[in-house]
């Protein structure tokens, strides 16, 4: 499953995140970061943030994870490591 953080929260665009829950199903979300539904691949991603700066993103694999391995948490309390 795929994550996109938002690493330049000041240059972000509320309607860029408004797009992304529209057009990709998101499993989990927090303040700067979207956890996409496992079935949603990388193509489709990038398809819908082509028009966005790549250096204001960071899109990567992530994996659920017990909170004694959390490196990533979410505002529901789900924990993620980065994936392979």
């Amino acid at each position: 499953m795929y994550s996109l953080k938002i690493v330049n929260p000041v240059h972000w665009r509320n309607s860029w995140s408004a797009e992304i829950g529209r057009q990709l199903a998101v499993q989990d979300s927090s303040y700067d970061l979207f956890v996409f539904e496992p079935d949603v691949d990388k193509q489709a991603i990038l398809e819908v943030v082509k028009e966005i700066p790549g250096e204001l993103y960071e899109l990567q694999s992530v994996n659920p994870t017990d909170r004694d391995q959390c490196e990533i948490w979410t505002d529901q309390g789900q924990c993620y490591r980065p994936g392979d």
